[in-house]
């Protein structure tokens, strides 16, 4: 470990391994530092105490998914999920955030469900970075776009933090010449079912898939309508009333009906 000043080739002033474990030296008095290496980690969280000239590590291990719990249910139930997408990290997922007891709209994340202790929580706090339609609130996170779906990113190596509400969720494919701000495949949203819904939708076999606030930007489709993921495949199943739940609620993937 170097100071910035030791960046370019400057080795005197870097920290090194201690004559006991857990221990460390300064201006490069000793061997390397040294991480036993944690099967399934690829990252470490690094302590340092300066004055005791100490230091630890700790391997980050990423569950497959990270859960939401706030307002919008309570504060009761942790049942909306974001699923971890790649090996960096990175999860991302829909959450409905609302205030139906008139607490404020705010929430929080945890990486093991129901868990509240300090490793699990994921709030303003420890959260280096949050942006788009969230923000930072107290200890909380806050739905600063108000009520509604929000379509999340979280970086668990960062601890960032990004929200793009979704203004409307909309039908497009070859029967409406793939335009993806047609007012008439707007879905309505169902706060009791979590659920997207549209009735005498014009899909036809020859694919579509959903998109969101007339841009290409958030996409969904899927080989199969029990597991649509981000700018899947089309979707060739056939119906006149389709209902999306983007949330994980229910299920741990994204998926849909078709009637």
């Amino acid at each position: 470990m170097t100071p910035e000043s030791g960046l370019g080739g400057d080795w005197s002033g870097c920290l090194a391994a201690g004559p006991t474990e857990g221990t460390f030296v300064y201006n490069n008095g000793g061997g390397d530092l040294v991480i036993n290496a944690v099967e399934g980690a690829v990252f470490y969280d690094l302590t340092f105490n300066m004055m005791e000239m100490t230091w630890s590590y700790k391997a980050v291990n990423f569950n497959p998914f990270v859960y939401f719990i706030g307002a919008t249910d309570g504060w009761a139930n942790p049942d909306q999920k974001l699923a971890l997408q790649d090996t960096e990290g990175t999860y991302t997922g829909y959450v409905y955030c609302a205030d139906p007891n008139g607490w404020g709209n705010e929430f929080k994340f945890q990486r093991v469900a129901g868990d509240w202790g300090d490793d699990s929580q994921l709030n303003s706090n420890n959260l280096a970075e949050i942006t788009g339609d969230f923000a930072k609130g107290g200890d909380n996170i806050v739905a600063a776009g108000g009520v509604g779906v929000y379509y999340v990113t979280l970086n668990l190596a960062a601890m960032t933090l990004n929200a793009v509400k979704i203004n409307n969720m909309n039908l497009v494919g070859d029967f409406n010449g793939w335009n993806a701000g047609d007012d008439a495949q707007q879905m309505t949203w169902d706060a009791e079912n979590y659920c997207y819904v549209i009735t005498g939708a014009g899909v036809t076999a020859n694919g579509w898939k959903f998109t969101t606030n007339n841009s290409w930007d958030i996409n969904l489709g899927g080989d199969t309508l029990d597991n649509l993921v981000a700018n899947g495949a089309n979707i060739s199943a056939v119906g006149t009333t389709i209902k999306l739940y983007p949330t994980r609620k229910t299920s741990d993937n994204i998926f849909c009906t078709v009637e």
